[in-house]
């Protein structure tokens, strides 16, 4: 049955990138992406910033390299690779479910799963969700299972995926520690020895302590600019291009040239960064976080950038997984776990308020969680009429 679940997703996965064009790359970090994996394997050099001012963390561009053996412009290859990473997720979803509720349940999650348009939609491009939620839910997994130290390298190649890892770390470890005070400092040591070669590189290369990378002043800077917020909230297509084109195009660069003028390392420009954000967050701190707070829960897709069957289809998944979520979390037996698992979901929110929060950042978050607690929810109530 595993095996099944793996195939049939990857089938699915597969189908789709074929059918939206193995070749075609239309995501804007893609090509920085590969552009980062390609200046490693012909020039060795990780570069210190791509088209956005910072440089990428470490975890989708070094996958590229070891699936298209220093062949990056391999964009099928990439897309396939993800495509087993996004199978391997919905078998980790399968596998939690089956040890969280019945093998029925995870039946039903796997299927879900499966068939999700934000996951399958994910590797019809070249994305770092797929990647990400894959060391994730490994980790989860892991804990589940009770191997504490090999959870904590998971989560630790997460969060060089998307340094949002760090805050996965804590939190996990204080799951354990409640009953594993030794299996709580195994996940913490194991993540931090997994990062410690990265954090290692970054302080020989630049003489300062960057765990990650140096991205967080930036994404903070950006969402706080007023320009950027009035875009997003645009409903108008044409309206929506624009502003964007002209954000990233002539506001960003602007912004870079002052920052680079004034600081001449990853982790000084991170801090300038950093000043001018809080600046912007002074001038209106209320409206724009209460706007931010609410779009991280958004169940629909922004119309601005998609069609109106998308952005409906998006609305009943979305909304199915928080109604059934909700209702799998409140009758699950384990209350240790519910609480747990809504305070993850809290905590990842609060820490996206700040920035621009999408539906892509919160999926690999929120959703397979959603989904396993959704699937055990016809199953309990079959057992409650028994």
């Amino acid at each position: 049955m595993r095996l099944a679940v793996f195939i049939c997703a990857l089938l699915v996965r597969l189908l789709a990138i074929e059918l939206t064009g193995a070749a075609r790359i239309d995501f804007g970090d893609a090509a920085d992406y590969l552009a980062t994996a390609q200046s490693v394997c012909a020039q060795h050099v990780y570069p210190e910033r791509g088209n956005l001012p910072f440089f990428r963390a470490p975890g989708v561009p070094f996958f590229i390299l070891a699936v298209t053996a220093c062949h990056p412009s391999a964009a099928r290859v990439v897309k396939y690779g993800l495509a087993a990473c996004d199978a391997l997720s919905v078998l980790l979803i399968y596998l939690l479910t089956e040890r969280l509720f019945s093998r029925r349940a995870a039946l039903l999650a796997a299927i879900l799963a499966a068939f999700h348009p934000f996951f399958v939609g994910a590797v019809t491009d070249i994305r770092s969700e797929p990647l990400f939620m894959a060391f994730l839910l490994l980790g989860f997994w892991l804990v589940v299972r009770g191997n504490p130290a090999l959870a904590g390298a998971a989560i630790g190649l997460a969060t060089l995926t998307r340094p949002t890892g760090l805050l996965v770390i804590p939190l996990l470890a204080l799951f354990v520690f409640v009953r594993d005070r030794r299996g709580a400092l195994a996940l913490v040591a194991a993540a931090a020895l997994t990062l410690a070669p990265w954090t290692l590189r970054n302080y020989l290369r630049f003489h300062e302590l960057i765990v990650v990378n140096d991205a967080g002043g930036f994404n903070l800077w950006r969402g706080t600019h007023p320009e950027l917020l009035r875009i997003v909230q645009l409903r108008d297509r044409d309206a929506f291009a624009r502003g964007s084109q002209h954000f990233e195009s002539v506001t960003v660069a602007e912004t870079a040239r002052i920052v680079d003028a004034r600081a001449a390392t990853p982790k000084t420009r991170d801090r300038e960064w950093q000043r001018l954000a809080l600046a912007q967050f002074r001038r209106d701190p209320v409206r724009p976080t209460l706007w931010k707070a609410a779009a991280f829960w958004r169940p629909w897709l922004h119309p601005a950038e998609y069609g109106r069957a998308m952005v409906f289809l998006s609305a009943i998944v979305s909304i199915g997984l928080f109604v059934f979520g909700a209702i799998g979390l409140a009758r699950t037996p384990d209350r240790r776990l519910a609480l747990a698992v809504v305070a993850f979901f809290v905590v990842m929110w609060l820490a996206h308020v700040p920035y621009i929060p999408t539906i892509r950042l919160r999926t690999p978050l929120v959703d397979p969680l959603l989904i396993v607690f959704s699937a055990s929810v016809p199953f309990a109530a079959r057992r409650a009429s028994a």
